[in-house]
This record gives C-alpha cells, sequence and structure tokens, in this order.
C-alpha cells in the first residue's frame, strides 16, 4: 500500500504534474522578460470581466508558485494519510486531480502572461470555461474516492460512516458535475458573469446539500462509527 501511495509523488503522474509547473515557469519568466520594468499588468478580473487589479511584471510568478503549492501539498498527504489502505485505493482519482490542478494552473499562467503582453485574449471567458471543466474533473472524482482525512467531503458524519461518504461524494460528486458543465457552457457562450454567479451560487448550495446529506445517511446507518 506504502508502494502504491508513493507512485502518486514519483510515478508518471508526478512526472506530468511537475512538468506542467516547469512549463508555467517557462512562460511566466517568457513574459517577464517581455514586460519592461516598471510596467504594471493586469493580474485580477471581476465578475463582468474587466480588469480590478494590476501587478509588475513579477506577479507572473505567483501562478506557477501556487502549483508547487498545489502538486507538493498533494504528494505531501498522499504519504502521510492515516487512513492508509483507503488512500492507496484512490489514488486513481488523485492522480487525475494531481494533474488536472496542474494543468490548470498552466492555462492561467499562459491567460495572464498574454494579456500583460497586450495581446487580445478574453481572459474571463477562458478562465470560466477551465474552471468549469476542473469543477466537472473534481466532481467525477468524487464518488471514487474512499474515506480518508485529507480529501474529500469531511464532515464529522461521513468520516464516522462509510455509507455516508459513500453517498454523500455520489451526491456531490453529480452536482458538481452539472454546476461545472453549467459553468463550461456559460463562459464557451460569452455569459461570463452569469457563470461565475452559477458557480459560487452552486458550490455554496451543494456544501450545504452535502453537510446535511451526510447527517442524515449517518443517523440511519446501523454500521456507523461511534467516535
Amino acid at each position: 500500500m506504502t508502494d502504491e501511495r508513493q507512485r502518486v509523488v514519483t510515478g508518471p503522474t508526478a512526472w506530468v504534474s511537475w512538468g506542467l509547473v516547469a512549463a508555467s515557469f517557462l512562460v511566466a519568466f517568457w513574459g517577464i522578460a517581455q514586460v519592461p520594468a516598471g510596467e504594471q499588468i493586469p493580474m485580477h478580473w471581476n465578475a463582468a470581466g474587466e480588469v480590478d487589479g494590476w501587478g509588475s511584471r513579477w506577479t507572473l510568478l505567483i501562478t506557477p508558485a501556487i502549483g508547487v503549492f498545489v502538486v507538493g501539498l498533494v504528494s505531501l498527504v498522499a504519504k502521510v494519510e492515516p487512513r492508509r489502505q483507503n488512500m492507496a485505493a484512490s489514488m486513481g482519482p488523485l492522480r487525475i486531480l494531481m494533474v488536472s490542478m496542474a494543468g490548470f494552473m498552466f492555462l492561467l499562467t499562459v491567460l495572464i502572461t498574454l494579456s500583460g503582453l497586450g495581446r487580445e485574449v478574453d481572459v474571463s471567458s477562458w478562465m470560466t470555461v477551465g474552471v468549469g471543466l476542473l469543477i466537472v474533473v473534481i466532481g467525477n472524482m468524487l464518488g471514487k474516492i474512499r474515506s480518508t482525512y485529507t480529501f474529500g467531503v469531511r464532515t464529522p458524519w461521513t468520516l464516522a460512516s462509510d455509507l455516508s461518504w459513500q453517498k454523500t461524494h455520489r451526491v456531490m460528486g453529480f452536482t458538481w458535475v452539472v454546476i461545472g458543465a453549467a459553468t463550461t457552457i456559460l463562459g464557451l457562450f460569452g455569459f461570463s458573469e452569469v457563470a461565475v454567479w452559477v458557480l459560487l451560487g452552486g458550490l455554496l448550495g451543494s456544501v450545504v446539500l452535502g453537510t446535511v446529506y451526510s447527517y442524515y445517511v449517518w443517523r440511519d446507518d446501523p454500521d456507523k462509527r461511534e467516535e
């Protein structure tokens, strides 16, 4: 089991993930070399797609740095998770998550860099589509992971009941796929502002739904663990 968990740190998934992180840094440094010293570039966009945050050329390194944090965090928790057997059984979905997060950070780096260089890029729409697809991937993954302390919908009731964990993650997974798909479609058709509110409202509602649902499943589970 330890060997299986170690593969997420040293196997092909890790090489792909760290390769995407390295590519993000290359794109960022390329952009930094193109932007004159002291010039401000757009770094943040509001729900309407308008620039509302600026930074120096060195802020292009933020998204690659986040990629390092995310990939490193997934690698670390895969090694230290107490429920080792369940973590080993969840490696497939977690590998997909690891690569997807690294790919998303690469996309953000490219978009922000091109925008900083004055290229005509609809950053808001592309980011909306990227976030929507990432939510779809995570939603599809949720129903396939086993009970752990570090990944998934961790309520007191899902952690104390395997039945609650399984049912809650299936419901949440389906909900996130629907939310992500709706966000992606709205972004593709240029309704980025609507997509942002659908995304935020949907995710908030799903958290409430998952929390309440996990309790009711736990309550009726004869095999729940009393902790």
